[in-house]
């Protein structure tokens, strides 16, 4: 099974291509790692031993520019936390649980200086939000042609 990630403004979203739920970041902040994988199972319908991948997406992930596995990530994959925000918790509690679980898991990092992309695209973007990667893929799919999003 394969579970997608999304750390949003309200809320941290998690699917598979069968379920979905969400959390408030103030939600997931307050739980233990324990009982939040325990959450993550029984919400998503998937045991641990079942999954093989998490991909976040990580809009603020200003530390990297293209989709890294999570062990090779430095800082949660930022430079700094200035200007991202309000700062809950909830995100944190997320990113190290999957990072700490032993399990596979990528980042998807949005779009922000330094992500290589003309000059006037150089600011953080939810260019890596779920909806839109979703949209991409369904094209490709029915298409059978590469998308380029700008």
């Amino acid at each position: 099974m394969f579970i997608g990630v999304e750390h949003g403004t309200t809320a941290i979203r998690f699917a598979t291509k069968y379920d979905y739920f969400e959390l408030s970041r103030e939600e997931a902040a307050a739980l233990d790692c324990e009982t939040l994988f325990a959450h993550i199972e029984e919400k998503l319908h998937v045991k641990r031993d079942d999954i093989k991948m998490f991909a976040l997406t990580y809009s603020m992930g200003d530390g990297i520019n293209s989709i890294t596995p999570i062990e090779k990530t430095t800082n949660r994959a930022l430079i700094t936390r200035e200007g991202a925000g309000l700062h809950v918790g909830g995100g944190t509690r997320v990113f190290d649980l999957i990072q700490s679980s032993g399990l596979r898991a990528v980042v998807i990092p949005g779009v922000h200086r330094g992500s290589g992309c003309d000059e006037r695209l150089d600011v953080y973007s939810h260019g890596t939000s779920p909806e839109k990667i979703g949209i991409a893929y369904h094209i490709y799919k029915k298409r059978n042609k590469r998308v380029y999003c700008v």
